[in-house]
C-alpha cells in the first residue's frame, strides 16, 4: 500500500515544474524516490515469501528499450549530462514497471488516473491565468529589475536558462509549469481522452444510475452536478491546449476525438436521444462551439493568439523538416551507436542546415531522437513498444467484474497523495509558495469531483487513445527524453496493458529465498545510485546555487569557494569551471601586472578543464576563443590571437554553419597572420549569412563590413597588406 501511494505522489509531482533540463540532474531526486517505491515493492514480496510478478513480451521490449537507451551513455563525449539522461531512462523504465505491478486493480488504477486528471485541471487553469493575466506583471517586474528576478530563480545570467526564461517571457504560448509550450500540450493531449470518456460515461448512464451503472434512489441532482462538474474540467483542459498553439498537440487531439466519438458516439447518441429532446443537443453542442470560439476571439483581441498560427504552420513544418534532415545525417555517421543519450546537441551543430533556424536540444521527433542518440535498434524497440502495446489495448475488453461496482480509493487517499505530491514538487522547485497553494486548491477541488463522480475503471481502448495522442505529439514536437512528458507515456502503457490483462494474470513464484534476493539487488542498486549519481550531482547543484547567489549579489570570493567545492563534488560537470572561468576573466579584465596575468591563467585553466569534461558541448570552446581574442585586443599581442584562431577553428569544426563563428575566425586567423584562411572563412561567413533567412543568425551590419574588408585587401607575397 505504501508503495502504491509513493507512486501516485511521484506521478502527480513529476508535471509540476520543468524537465526540459533533466540532462542537469534537475529530476534525479524523483528517480531515487521510483527506486525507493521499488524497494518497497520488492520487501513486500519478501516478507510474503512468493513473488507475484507481471512480466509479457512487451515488457521485456521495455527494459531492452532502456537498456539500450543507458547503455549508449557509455561511449559518449560528454559524461555529466549522457549519466544523467541514463538515469531519468533508467527511472522511467523503474516506473513503467512498478506501475505494472501495483496497480493491477481497478481501484488502484482509478486512484492514480483521477489524480492525473486533477493535475491537468490545476495545470490548464494556470496556463489559462498566464494567457489573460499572469505573465503581464512578471514581464514588467522583470523588465524593471531582471538582476532581481534572475536571483529570485536562480538562474545565472548569460546562461542557457537565462534565454530560455526570456523566451518564456516574450512568447504568447502559454506553458504553465513547464519550460515549454508543446511540453503542457503533450501532458494534457495524454490524459484529456480519460477525462472525455469520463464524461462520455456520465451521459451513457441512465438517471437513476450509480458509478456502477446500478440503480441509484439519490434521484437525478447528484448525476446532473457531476455531468456539469466533468464538462467544465475538459473544458478547461481544451482552452488551455487551445492556447498552447501547439499545432500538433491539436492534430493529436483531433485524431483522440475521432477515436472516442467512433466508440462512444453511437450509443451515446443514441441514449441521450431517448432522454432529452434534439434542440437540447444541438443548443448544447452550440454552447461548446461558441465557448471555444469566445475563447479564441478573446485571445486574438488580447494579442495571445494570431493569424500566424495558422499563416505559419507550413513554415513550422519545414523547420521540422531541416531538423530531421539534419537529424538523418547525425544516424548515418553513427548508425549503431549513437551519440549517446544526452548528447544530441552538440553533435547535430556539426549536421545543422544553413537555413536552420535553432540550436535545437532534440529533433521533436521522438523516434529520430532514439535513432541519433542511442541506436537504430533502439528507436525500432520503442517503436515496437508503443505500436505493439497500442495494438492490445485496442482489442482487449475491460473486465466486467472489476469495473463494476469499483470505484475505487476514497477522496480521502486521493487528497492525502495530492496533496503530499504538491508538497513534494514545491519543494523540489523555485516557484512561488503562493502559487503552488492555490493551484493546490485547484487540484483538491477537481480531485473531489473526480472521487464522487468517476466510475470504477477506464477501458483500455481509452488508455490507449491517450498513448496514440501522446506518440503522434512526440512525433511532431519532441519531448520523450523529458521526464514531465515521457512520464505519461509510460504510465499509460503500463495501466493500459493492466487494465487489458486484469490482475489474475499475475504470475506467482513461491521462493522466499528468490524474494531476498531480489529485495537485496534493489536495495543495493538504490543505494549505488544515491552514492555514485544523487549524491554528486544534488550537492553540486547545491553549491552552484549559492555560488551564483553570491556572484550575483557581489561576493566573488565567496562564489569562487562554491564553484570550487562543486568541482569537487562532482568530477563530471563542466559548469563549475565555466564559472569559476567568469570569476577570473572579471578579475583580470579589472587589473594589469602579473596579478592580472595569474587571473587569466587561471580563466584560461579553468575552461581547458571544463572543454575537457565536455568536449561535444560548443560553450567552453567559445568562451575560451572570446578570453584569447579578448586579451590578444587589450595587449596587442599575435600570439594570443593565434590561440583565439586555433579556439575559433575549434568552434567552427563544431558548428561549420555558424556565419558569426566564421566571422570571428577570419579576423583571428588575419591577426594571426594568417591571410589566406582568412579569405576563405570570410567568404564562407558571407555566403552563409546571405542564404540564412533568420534575423538572429544574421551578421551584424559592422561585422559584415570587416568581412567584406577582408576580401578587399591585397596581400604581397611576403604576407604583407597593402
Amino acid at each position: 500500500m505504501a508503495a502504491t501511494l509513493l507512486a501516485v505522489i511521484l506521478s502527480t509531482a513529476r508535471p509540476l515544474f520543468p524537465s526540459e533540463d533533466a540532462d542537469q540532474g534537475s529530476g534525479l531526486v524523483f528517480i531515487g524516490l521510483w527506486g525507493f517505491a521499488a524497494v518497497l515493492w520488492s520487501c513486500a514480496q519478501m516478507a510474503r515469501g512468493e513473488l507475484r510478478i507481471t512480466f509479457r513480451a512487451v515488457d521485456g521490449c521495455v527494459v531492452l528499450l532502456g537498456g539500450l537507451v543507458v547503455s549508449s551513455a557509455f561511449w559518449s563525449d560528454t559524461a555529466r549530462p549522457a549519466i544523467n539522461m541514463a538515469s531519468e531512462w533508467a527511472g522511467l523504465v523503474v516506473s513503467y514497471f512498478v506501475v505494472r505491478q501495483l496497480f493491477r486493480t481497478a481501484a488502484t488504477r482509478s486512484l492514480l488516473i483521477r489524480a492525473m486528471l486533477a493535475t491537468v485541471v490545476s495545470l490548464s487553469a494556470l496556463g489559462i491565468y498566464q494567457a489573460f493575466w499572469g505573465l503581464e506583471p512578471l514581464r514588467l517586474e522583470y523588465e524593471q529589475d531582471p538582476i532581481r528576478i534572475l536571483k529570485e530563480l536562480n538562474i545565472a545570467p548569460g546562461s542557457h536558462q537565462h534565454t530560455a526564461f526570456e523566451n518564456r517571457l516574450r512568447s504568447h504560448e502559454v506553458f504553465a509549469t513547464f519550460a515549454l509550450a508543446n511540453s503542457l500540450a503533450g501532458f494534457i493531449v495524454a490524459w484529456l481522452p480519460l477525462g472525455l470518456a469520463w464524461l462520455a460515461e456520465l451521459l451513457r448512464r441512465p438517471p437513476d444510475a450509480d458509478a456502477s451503472g446500478k440503480h441509484s434512489a439519490r434521484g437525478p441532482r447528484p448525476r446532473m452536478l457531476a455531468i456539469v462538474a466533468a464538462a467544465i474540467i475538459n473544458l478547461a483542459a481544451l482552452a488551455c491546449l487551445i492556447l498552447t498553439q501547439s499545432r500538433t498537440a491539436y492534430a493529436a487531439f483531433l485524431i483522440e476525438l475521432a477515436l472516442l466519438a467512433a466508440w462512444f458516439g453511437p450509443g451515446l447518441a443514441g441514449q441521450l436521444r431517448q432522454r432529452v429532446s434534439a434542440w437540447i443537443l444541438w443548443a448544447s453542442a452550440a454552447v461548446v462551439v461558441l465557448g471555444i470560439a469566445a475563447l479564441v476571439a478573446l485571445a486574438v483581441h488580447r494579442g495571445k493568439m494570431d493569424e500566424k498560427l495558422l499563416s505559419e504552420a507550413f513554415k513550422s513544418l519545414s523547420y521540422r523538416g531541416q531538423y530531421w534532415q539534419s537529424t538523418v545525417q547525425m544516424i548515418r555517421e553513427r548508425p549503431w551507436t549513437g551519440t549517446g543519450v544526452g548528447n544530441f546537441r552538440g553533435h547535430y551543430l556539426k549536421h545543422k542546415l544553413a537555413e536552420s533556424s535553432e540550436e535545437i536540444a532534440d529533433p521533436h521527433n521522438m523516434i529520430l531522437e532514439i535513432a541519433a542518440t542511442s541506436g537504430l535498434v533502439a528507436a525500432a524497440m520503442l517503436l515496437v513498444v508503443v505500436a505493439w502495446s497500442v495494438t492490445r489495448l485496442f482489442r482487449a475488453t475491460s473486465s466486467t467484474a472489476e469495473a463494476s461496482g469499483d470505484r475505487g480509493h476514497g477522496p480521502g487517499s486521493l487528497l492525502v497523495v495530492g496533496v503530499l505530491g504538491w508538497s513534494l514538487a514545491l519543494a523540489l522547485s523555485a516557484s512561488d509558495a503562493t502559487q503552488f497553494v492555490e493551484l493546490c486548491l485547484i487540484w483538491v477541488v477537481a480531485a473531489v469531483v473526480l472521487a464522487f463522480g468517476t466510475r470504477g475503471d477506464w477501458p483500455p481502448r481509452v488508455l490507449a487513445a491517450g498513448v496514440l495522442g501522446l506518440s503522434i505529439n512526440l512525433l511532431g514536437a519532441g519531448g520523450i527524453s523529458m521526464p514531465g512528458v515521457a512520464q505519461s507515456l509510460w504510465l499509460l502503457l503500463a495501466l493500459g496493458l493492466n487494465a487489458a490483462e486484469h490482475a489474475r494474470e499475475a504470475h506467482v513464484i513461491r521462493s522466499p529465498k528468490l524474494t531476498r534476493w531480489i529485495a537485496l539487488a534493489v536495495t543495493v542498486a538504490l543505494l549505488g545510485f544515491w552514492l555514485e549519481v544523487l549524491r554528486p550531482v544534488t550537492s553540486s547543484r547545491s553549491a552552484m546555487s549559492q555560488g551564483r547567489q553570491m556572484f550575483l549579489g557581489g561576493d566573488r570570493a565567496g562564489a569562487n569557494v562554491q564553484y570550487l567545492a562543486a568541482a569537487e563534488y562532482d568530477d563530471f560537470s563542466a559548469e563549475p569551471w565555466i564559472e569559476l572561468s567568469r570569476i577570473h576573466y572579471q578579475r583580470w579584465a579589472e587589473s594589469r601586472g602579473s596579478l592580472s596575468d595569474a587571473q587569466f591563467d587561471h580563466a584560461v585553466g579553468s575552461l581547458e578543464e571544463a572543454v575537457r569534461l565536455a568536449p561535444s558541448r560548443l560553450e567552453p570552446i567559445t568562451l575560451l576563443a572570446e578570453l584569447f581574442e579578448a586579451r590578444a585586443r587589450r595587449d596587442d599581442h599575435r600570439g594570443y590571437w593565434m590561440h583565439a584562431a586555433e579556439a575559433y577553428g575549434q568552434c567552427v569544426e563544431f558548428y561549420p554553419t555558424s556565419a558569426r563563428l566564421r566571422a570571428k575566425s577570419a579576423e583571428a586567423l588575419w591577426q594571426a597572420g594568417s591571410p589566406d584562411a582568412a579569405r576563405a572563412e570570410a567568404k564562407r561567413a558571407l555566403e552563409l549569412d546571405a542564404h540564412s533567412p533568420h534575423v538572429d543568425k544574421k551578421l551584424r551590419d559592422a561585422e559584415r563590413r570587416r568581412l567584406e574588408e577582408l576580401l578587399e585587401v591585397q596581400v604581397t607575397p611576403k604576407g604583407a597588406t597593402q
